[in-house]
């Protein structure tokens, strides 16, 4: 056999192997570590470092910035709700050339919207959003954000993939699989809607 083991991080990207391989399949989940959870500053500390006022609600795009995330989607459908600013925790492959230009592609491109960069602590982020959004496509394994976000307790908008094709209940709102920016603003809305309401 050419093959002595075979690991997944979770039953959807299990799917993606080959019928008769499946039955030999190990599932190895990601983990997120909850020390990776905790806020490091206060939140206002966090916004004003970023140039984010205070008085907006937060919706945090974490991860790598690269067409399977679709992570332009979520940040421009977040951005085009009154009163709402996304934060893209995260860059381009890790790829200093890129991550120079992210921040300006965003300011022009993407309203209400800030690179707040790759994060050592992503409790900083998360403390600072009212939810955190995926649109990631079918090829996403797992989801360590949405792991991430579970854990801290910040509501879930998501495409039903990774993690949350798993456990679809971890979603707070569930995306069509294909979402575009006027999903994701009805989601965000819906979520702000529901904060109210409690």
């Amino acid at each position: 056999s050419l093959f002595t083991a075979i690991h997944a991080v979770g039953n959807h990207s299990a799917s993606s192997f080959p019928e008769a391989l499946r039955s030999r399949v190990t599932i190895v989940p990601n983990c997120a570590d909850r020390s990776w959870i905790q806020p490091t500053i206060d939140p206002s500390t966090f916004l004003a470092r970023h140039g984010i006022p205070n008085d907006v609600q937060c919706f945090s795009v974490i991860g790598r910035c690269s067409s399977e995330k679709r992570w332009h989607i979520a940040a421009g459908g977040i951005g085009s709700k009154v009163g709402c600013h996304a934060l893209i925790a995260g860059g381009v492959n890790h790829s200093p050339e890129h991550d120079r230009v992210l921040p300006w592609f965003v300011r022009e491109m993407l309203p209400n919207s800030t690179v707040v960069g790759w994060q050592r602590n992503i409790g900083d982020v998360l403390q600072c959003s009212a939810g955190i959004v995926s649109c990631s496509d079918q090829s996403e394994g797992c989801g360590l954000n949405l792991m991430e976000a579970a854990l801290s307790g910040v509501p879930i908008i998501s495409t039903p993939t990774g993690i949350c094709a798993d456990e679809p209940d971890l979603a707070t709102i569930t995306l069509p699989e294909n979402p575009d920016t006027h999903d994701v603003f009805k989601a965000v809305h819906g979520l702000t809607s529901l904060d109210r309401s409690m």
